[in-house]
């Protein structure tokens, strides 16, 4: 009898020990919402195990607390379940890149040791939970590319160590929450391409650690606040198509001249890179500013209502893509634009720029598209730019431009060329020696897009 009752406890402590822990219980709960696992998942979660500390995307504290799920990449389908409620030492989720649906479920606000939470890329809707406001140690929430409804809650904007908020690419409405300015430690801010309206509030100038802010593709309203120039830190600034109005900021372009020597003294390294500003209402000029910005990359200002002769930008040594088409920019082509050794993208067109097309151009050897269309700019085609080896697209249409298009004769990496409006002169040998060459050509008053395989030039000339 003795001996039976021993090999009992035996047997009762030894399911103890192989027993799987309550966080493997958990991992496995969830397991069960999903639709689809894909077969790593499946296989190397095991129900055997006595802790989930091995399973694929599974990482463990020294006590064998599941603190970091990082599933991103695997398909997985369905939804996340409450049971991610009982990971209570979770530190790190990342769902990303998954077709998790449903809602962010409400449980979620009871781990509340996480710090970085990612469920990008899938297709969760609803709501942002109102629980999430317990998770007090939060650092980064990313749930960009889903279909969440409603507005973004205050809350998010009283987490104390918040530093990276990514709301991008979904369905938020109503205003950005006025206490966005609570944020004193977010570095990254990323509200694009939502339905977000109202005005910029002023105090987003609080947020002075900012490095990124994204507010694209929204419907907002009215001029950026002044407080916006406390943003010294910014490096990229993106607000296309958002209803905008009034003058381009300075933001940290006031700085863009400190020497390089300088800028590893704290509060001193980030510069501005990327200024994208396209498709609003913006007025005024280009600030003098902008122009001592060396490590600015791409300036988008096209498609608002900027006005005057361009500054003095020979400072932006690393420009690769400058677009300020349609605008109402006037005088010459700066011959310093030559300077832009780095150069890739230049658009110019639809402004009231004049004189001739300056031969620095041919200086930009890395440059590939060259729009200079829709101005009113007089004489002949450079030679230089026929020595532009990497320029695959040239508009130099509705121009008042004369001459010869012989100079571009021995160009092959050209793949499009507009000439509308253009009163030049060549024989047909000249231009059919540059058939080979093109995707297509535009030559009259209308678009004639002719692919080289299908039709010859001669037939070109009797359309």
């Amino acid at each position: 009898m003795r001996l039976n009752l021993l090999m009992l406890c035996l047997s009762a402590l030894l399911y103890a020990v192989n027993a799987l822990n309550t966080d493997g219980v958990a991992l496995l709960s969830l397991l069960r919402h999903w639709t689809f696992v894909p077969h790593p998942i499946n296989s190397s979660w095991n129900a055997s195990d006595s802790t989930p500390c091995s399973w694929l995307g599974v990482q463990c504290d020294n006590n064998h607390n599941a603190n970091f799920l990082n599933l991103s990449g695997h398909s997985i389908s369905g939804p996340l379940g409450p049971e991610i409620a009982h990971l209570s030492h979770l530190q790190t989720l990342d769902l990303t890149f998954n077709n998790f649906s449903g809602k962010i479920p409400p449980e979620l606000g009871n781990c509340s040791k996480l710090e970085n939470l990612n469920l990008s890329d899938n297709s969760i809707s609803g709501q942002i939970p109102d629980s999430l406001r317990n998770l007090l140690n939060l650092v980064s929430f990313s749930v960009m590319d889903n279909m969440l409804t409603g507005q973004i809650p205050e809350f998010l904007f009283q987490l104390q160590h918040f530093e990276y908020l990514l709301l991008s690419n979904n369905y938020l409405t109503g205003p950005i929450p006025i206490n966005v300015g609570n944020s004193t430690e977010i570095l990254m801010l990323y509200l694009d391409n939502n339905q977000l309206s109202g005005r910029i509030p002023p105090s987003i100038g609080n947020c002075s650690k900012l490095v990124e802010l994204l507010l694209d593709y929204n419907q907002l309203h009215g001029v950026f606040p002044e407080s916006l120039n406390n943003l010294q830190s910014v490096v990229y600034l993106s607000v296309n198509n958002s209803g905008l109005e009034g003058t381009i900021p300075l933001l940290g372009s006031s700085r863009c001249g400190i020497p390089v020597s300088l800028r590893k003294i704290p509060g001193l390294e980030n510069q501005l890179e990327m200024l994208l500003m396209a498709s609003n209402q913006f007025q005024g000029g280009i600030p003098l500013d902008i122009g001592r910005c060396t490590t600015l990359a791409r300036l988008h200002l096209d498609g608002n209502n900027l006005t005057g002769p361009l500054p003095d930008l020979t400072s932006i040594s690393n420009l690769t893509y400058m677009d300020i088409s349609e605008n109402n920019f006037r005088g010459e082509i700066p011959s310093s634009l030559g300077n832009f050794i780095n150069l890739t993208v230049l658009i110019l067109s639809h402004n009231k720029f004049s004189g001739h097309i300056p031969f620095e151009l041919g200086n930009l050897n890395l440059l590939y598209g060259l729009n200079l269309s829709a101005n009113g700019l007089t004489g002949e085609i450079p030679p230089e730019i026929g020595k532009l080896k990497m320029l695959q697209s040239l508009d130099i249409s509705v121009n008042n431009l004369t001459g010869k298009i012989d100079v571009l004769e021995d160009h092959s990496s050209l793949v499009a060329l507009y000439f509308i409006q253009f009163l030049f002169w060549s024989s047909s040998r000249h231009i059919a020696e540059l058939a080979p060459f093109f995707s297509f050509i535009i030559l009259g008053q209308s678009w004639l897009m002719c692919q080289m395989s299908s039709i010859t030039w001669a037939e070109l000339f009797q359309m």
